[in-house]
């Protein structure tokens, strides 16, 4: 099964040239992505056209977004209430180690109440604009559903 050297020349031949095919083919240059102003120029000339045709004026709009409600609810995911702000800590440390997908406003905190039994040390996650982001989130970070308590702001 000797190969004489030509065969060999042919065989590298071939490689090359399909190294610089698959080089070629990767950097030619990517069409332009989507254009929308061009597409929507498009379609309103289309609109003009019809409307041209059919004798009738053209009405163009858009509808108008609804106003959100005036007292929007705030959620939180709730992790426990502690009386030794060692115990929050840990849980806070433990919420923050499974690194939740957390936006702008969002985040992991410490609030310690004052009453009358002394200090008390709840650990949660919030603010989040619906209870199903909240809950969402929490689950993407890892909890189960039993630990994910949402609960209204107050």
């Amino acid at each position: 099964m000797g190969r004489t050297r030509r065969q060999e020349l042919i065989w590298l031949a071939l490689i090359l040239l399909c190294i610089g095919l698959f080089v070629a083919h990767r950097t030619k240059e990517q069409p332009a992505g989507y254009d929308r102003r061009s597409m929507d120029a498009l379609v309103q000339e289309s609109w003009k056209q019809s409307a041209r045709e059919s004798g009738a004026d053209l009405v163009t709009g858009s509808i108008a977004p609804q106003p959100r409600p005036a007292a929007a609810k705030k959620y939180y995911v709730s992790f426990g209430n502690y009386d030794s702000i060692e115990m929050a800590t840990r849980r806070y440390l433990d919420v923050v180690s499974r690194k939740p997908p957390l936006k702008q406003n969002e985040s992991v905190s410490i609030e310690t109440l004052q009453s009358g039994q002394g200090a008390l040390h709840r650990v949660r996650m919030g603010e989040f604009g619906t209870a199903w982001g909240a809950r969402s989130t929490c689950l993407k970070a890892g909890f189960q559903n039993e630990e994910c308590k949402v609960l209204p702001a107050q």
